[in-house]
């Protein structure tokens, strides 16, 4: 079997000298071998080079103002307030700021109470109002919020100051973003934050002191501080300090029960939460601020122990690195509030994508998953800004399709495929948009992986841990977390796990189509979920905007007509549910095997609470902006 296409065999065919090849060789290494036809100039610029009509398609190097490089810089002090420069004369519009509230309160969210101009790149902040004047002798220190919008109204970023006033104004060690309690166990969480300049922080939870290891190896400090708080109790809550610069900030978390306590708790899930349309805070560069902070403050309210998301948590789908942090810093900024309390749990959806895009005429041109996959690709991207479970599979290297066993090819599964546990529930959440190749035009030209295929070491990550949950005692309950869905229900028809019910749709590597096909690969989950597990009640997805609930069982017709492949028989039923809150309104799907399984189908935006008690679980969907229940059902 041929893994590769020869880069030598390609330039042969188009008469270019086999000498350049040579010359290029070096430059070859920076594209990772499981794609074909993509080749460097002498310069080392990228095209891709069809074998089958030799049209070039350039890369396209853009470059965006909407990175952190411009929206988060950091302010200078003057006599009388802040200095932003934003680094682009082109640049107009409003910063409006204003004090955090000066009282105890558990959620605080920015309020602003002045604005000034951002002309040609340049704002100046009045901050003297914020002061007292009365005891100008002793220094003082306020913590500022500010918004960015531009000239036309679209807000950008929502950031974080401190500042000191002494003989003048100077921002002071700040924690930008943060603090936030991350995969809380019965007797273990951590703490992560960043600060806008390096600095040596530490926790103090229950009198006892936690450090972080410096990062950097030196005595100034980080500015990412991910620090594990352990020997702790069971099911106790816990008042924890963070230490930075002159600051303290308080908060608190409380730990899990022991496994298999089996007491009642409640968690939430939604997804889809990136830019909707109309502006304002439901467009917020990359997010849908509205609904995802309604939805928090929903589950704030409900109590939830930890809110789960599937993904496609920002707009996405972006080919310069910097666009992606800047929208996830909006994302985490947006739940900051809540998170200081309990974890967030995120996947990976298709709207994470960071990409390489080749300019062949099209309208979105031949995308592909950005590389070098360690440091650029969207699963390199996502595991930077997060902190969750380190233990689910490494990559798809070593699998029967891995050109060069010796070498690593394929993205880091490191952070977006994982489990956890929480009393006698299991959540597990899987990536269904790993090494994703937007176009499925370009999959079969360049390469990749398409929306909702599960890849060979990624489903046999998911067997395993299956088994051993099959085998745990504590373990009553598993989860299973995945962007697409299943069977899709509303606007998938194309994509999901279905693409029309053609199982010839595959990925392909190093030119090599892998040997099962898109319904092959879901029978395959589907085996494992349910004929190889009893305790698996529920599918979790998303990629489809509103709420469904459809009834996965023995009877359900699971093919398209005619089809000839291998049939699976299921033994037992499980729910998949659907629910996003962001993104137009989609429609019941009415024309598909499964439709008149839909059992429940909702345009409105959902969260949805899963309470657990026991051996028992009850559902409930509900719009965060009406607080309208969609429905309660319990789930067998």
């Amino acid at each position: 079997m041929h893994k590769f296409i020869s880069f030598g065999i390609i330039f042969s065919l188009f008469a270019i000298p086999i000498g350049i090849v040579a010359q290029s060789f070096q430059l070859n290494q920076l594209v990772p071998s499981v794609y074909s036809c993509i080749l460097p100039d002498k310069n080392g610029q990228l095209f891709f080079l069809p074998v089958t009509s030799g049209d070039t398609s350039w890369i396209k190097n853009d470059s965006s103002f909407y990175v952190p490089d411009h929206l988060m810089t950091e302010p200078k002090g003057t006599h009388k307030g802040l200095f932003f420069d934003f680094k682009n004369k082109d640049f107009y519009g409003n910063l409006y700021y204003g004090p955090f509230p000066d009282e105890p309160i558990l959620v605080s969210l920015p309020s602003f109470s002045k604005s000034t101009r951002i002309i040609a790149g340049i704002a100046n902040l009045d901050c003297s109002p914020f002061f007292d004047p009365t005891t100008s002798d002793t220094p003082q220190n306020i913590k500022l919020a500010y918004r960015i919008a531009d000239q036309y109204g679209r807000m950008l970023y929502d950031g974080t100051i401190r500042v000191n006033k002494g003989e003048q104004i100077i921002p002071a060690i700040t924690i930008m973003e943060g603090p936030f309690v991350n995969r809380v166990d019965h007797h273990s969480a951590y703490i992560s934050f960043t600060t806008n300049q390096r600095c040596s922080s530490l926790v103090v939870v229950d009198g006892r002191e936690f450090r972080t290891v410096s990062m950097l190896a030196n005595m100034q400090g980080d500015k990412i501080h991910i620090i594990k708080i352990d020997q702790l109790l069971p099911e106790t809550n816990y008042q924890y300090e963070v230490h930075f610069g002159d600051s303290v900030e308080t908060y608190s978390f409380t730990t899990a029960p022991m496994p298999g306590s089996r007491n009642s708790f409640v968690f939430a899930f939604t997804s889809k939460t990136q830019a909707g349309f109309g502006s304002g805070e439901s467009e917020f560069l990359g997010v849908n601020q509205l609904l995802l902070q309604k939805a928090s403050a929903l589950a704030a309210h409900e109590n939830v122990v930890f809110f789960q998301f599937s993904g496609n948590l920002i707009s996405g789908y972006v080919s310069e690195v910097g666009e992606a942090d800047q929208q996830y810093f909006n994302w985490k900024k947006a739940v900051e509030p809540f998170g200081h309390y309990i974890p967030y749990y995120v996947g990976l959806g298709d709207h994470e994508a960071v990409e390489h895009v080749f300019d062949d005429g099209s309208k979105y041109g031949l995308a592909v998953d950005k590389f070098p996959f360690a440091s650029a690709s969207a699963e390199a991207i996502f595991a930077t800004h997060f902190v969750q479970p380190e233990n689910g599979p490494q990559s798809e290297d070593g699998s029967v399709y891995d050109p060069h066993l010796e070498a690593g090819d394929f993205p880091s599964y490191k952070e977006n495929v994982y489990s956890y546990t929480y009393d006698n529930l299991a959540v597990i959440v899987l990536n269904s948009n790993y090494w994703y190749t937007p176009s499925y035009k370009a999959v079969s030209m360049i390469g990749g992986n398409l929306s909702g295929y599960i890849m060979d070491n990624q489903i046999k990550w998911l067997s395993t841990t299956i088994d051993q949950l099959e085998q745990d005692n504590h373990i009553d309950h598993v989860v299973v977390v995945i962007n697409s869905p299943v069977f899709p229900t509303g606007n998938n028809i194309n994509s999901g796990m279905w693409y029309g019910g053609n199982n010839a749709v595959r990925p392909m590597v190093a030119a090599e189509k892998v040997s099962k096909g898109i319904i092959e690969r879901r029978d395959e989950v589907l085996d494992v979920l349910i004929n190889r597990s009893s305790k698996t009640k529920i599918v979790l997805s998303s990629d489809e905007h509103g709420y469904s609930r459809l009834a996965i069982h023995p009877e359900l017709d699971l093919y398209p007509e005619g089809y000839r492949g291998k049939m699976l028989h299921l033994s037992h039923s499980l729910t998949q549910i659907t629910c996003g809150l962001s993104g137009k309104a989609g429609k019941k799907l009415a024309d598909l095997p499964w439709s008149g399984s839909i059992e429940k189908w909702s345009s409105q935006p959902a969260v949805v609470f899963i309470q657990v008690t026991g051996k028992q679980i009850l559902l409930r969907a509900i719009n965060p902006q009406t607080i309208e229940e969609i429905e309660e059902i319990n789930i067998k």
